[in-house]
């Protein structure tokens, strides 16, 4: 116990709190790919500059890579570029699904009975004792 204490204060020390966490977890999990391309009037996708995004919104990124080939005319006089960029947000999946775990979110459960159940006993039992109960507070009381 004392050494889970320790660990926690060692991490609050160093800024990871409930709700900076919760906030982190958000950003990802909600995460969309419009909010980090255009596409332009040809249909091309442009990726927004960074500086442009949102508040925040960098941080969901997981990784921008940028391959650029250049090459020359066969007449030497010109050069042409050519970039692709391959981009990626970290899963939204993993960080909902251990939102879910933490906040404790389940799959329903199913729950299989064999045999009967008589409803109507089990309710007038269940006011008879709410009844008894009520009864026994009322005269301690007096």
């Amino acid at each position: 116990m004392e050494v889970i204490c320790d660990t926690k204060r060692q991490f609050e020390r160093a800024g990871h709190r409930v709700p900076k966490i919760a906030r982190e977890l958000a950003l990802i999990g909600y995460s969309d790919i419009a909010d980090y391309i255009t596409v332009d009037e040809g249909g091309a996708l442009q990726v927004l500059p960074l500086d442009t995004l949102k508040k925040h919104k960098s941080r969901a990124i997981k990784k921008i890579r940028e391959k650029t080939i250049i090459t020359e005319s066969k007449s030497g006089d010109e050069l042409y570029k050519t970039s692709t960029i391959e981009f990626e947000l970290y899963d939204k999946l993993s960080a909902l699904n251990l939102v879910v775990e933490i906040i404790g979110i389940k799959k329903p459960l199913r729950v299989e009975h064999s045999g009967t159940i008589n409803l109507a006993d089990r309710i007038k039992k269940a006011r008879e004792y709410r009844k008894n109960a009520a009864g026994s507070t009322k005269k301690k009381r007096h």
